[in-house]
């Protein structure tokens, strides 16, 4: 059986209840279901020590993509970490991991219209 996070339960029921009643509209409702979900990325490109991650964002005017690239190192304790900044050396693989992602946001894009 699955967990099930009963603040969030709890808080989708009041929003339900204000809903019927009136007190919240059903996009700004909307917006709150969405922003529970959007924790994750929808989509990862990795090119060794390159990523990239692909966030979907939704408003009233509709759904747009945002990118985060990282580089993976190992620290001094030999565990993995992850930094924002790059070497000339990882430039190409940048340039290659946008472009893929690139890509990839514009084919859901144009699967939607």
């Amino acid at each position: 059986m699955r967990n099930i996070d009963l603040s969030v339960v709890s808080v989708t029921l009041l929003l339900l209840m204000m809903m019927i009643f009136g007190t919240i509209s059903l996009p700004t409702a909307n917006l709150w279901f969405q922003s529970q979900t959007r924790n994750q990325p929808v989509h990862r490109i990795r090119i060794f020590p390159i990523e990239c991650a692909i966030w979907k964002n939704q408003s009233e005017n509709g759904a747009w993509y945002n990118v985060t690239l990282s580089r993976s190192y190992k620290g001094a304790n030999d565990e993995w970490k992850s930094a924002d900044s790059f070497s000339a050396d990882d430039l190409l693989l940048v340039a290659k991991v946008a472009d893929q992602a690139h890509s990839w946001i514009i084919q859901k894009q144009q699967e939607r219209s």
